[in-house]
């Protein structure tokens, strides 16, 4: 293994797909076809988004961590509060506590 980070991963865990599956409107899955305002039906492909099958190809990849995000695509950062798809914590183990900063300063040595 090394240091190297995926700093851009996309994988939708259980509590995500739950939500999506029970939406009737875009952003929402009929089983894995996903419907999104203004694309075709998209049919997703259930591997993306094994947790285990992902942990598994990243540490084969000789990853030391993988940050994942939403895909801006859904749109659920548009819409409105109330209509958000609530979907966290998601499936993936919690990152272990870290000396480093998030913010902007300097590296610790």
């Amino acid at each position: 293994m090394t240091n190297a980070t995926d700093i851009h991963q996309h994988l939708w865990g259980a509590p995500l797909l739950a939500a999506l599956r029970a939406r009737r409107t875009p952003p929402f899955l009929d089983g894995w076809t996903l419907h999104l305002d203004g694309e075709p039906p998209y049919e997703v492909d259930p591997a993306d988004h094994d947790p285990a099958a992902r942990a598994a190809q990243a540490e084969g990849d000789g990853l030391a961590a993988a940050l994942v995000s939403l895909s801006s695509p859904l749109g659920i950062e548009w819409l409105p509060p109330r209509r958000r798809v609530r979907f966290w914590p998601p499936t993936t183990k919690a990152p272990p506590p870290s000396p480093r900063r998030s913010a902007p300063g300097p590296r610790p040595a």
